[in-house]
């Protein structure tokens, strides 16, 4: 079971699963950031078929940061996790309590991202299939 802001490999779904929910602080983040950034380079590092692309499961529901510079230590791992996987392609799900929000980022989303209120549904998407 993942903490409320803690990064986990699922090796059953080659998926990593990321969790930022409740109030974040900046030393919670930094905790963070360095866990998920560990974990992505983990699962680049796995043994990789042709085609496989890192899955990133996102889920900020709830997600209350502290401050700006806990917003952007969250948007700058993201960016981050996105360089590194690069080469390999990256699935991501997003998965927030804002049905709205949600929906209007999946009107203007990239290939290869989805928007999700649902936890299940995001595990669905990345599923391979």
């Amino acid at each position: 079971m993942l903490k409320e802001t803690d990064t986990a490999s699922d090796m059953d779904a080659g998926i990593v699963v990321t969790r930022l929910r409740g109030e974040v602080t900046e030393a919670d983040a930094a905790r963070w950031r360095t866990g998920f950034l560990r974990c992505v380079r983990q699962a680049l590092t796995a043994p990789a078929e042709d085609g496989d692309r890192l899955k990133l499961l996102v889920d900020t529901r709830h997600f209350a940061p502290a401050s700006l510079a806990v917003q952007r230590a969250y948007h700058d791992a993201l960016a981050d996790a996105g360089a590194e996987a690069a080469a390999r392609g990256l699935l991501i799900a997003f998965v927030h309590h804002d049905a709205y929000k949600m929906e209007q980022m999946q009107v203007s989303a990239e290939t290869g991202t989805g928007y999700f209120t649902d936890l299940e549904d995001a595990r669905y998407w990345l599923a391979p299939g």
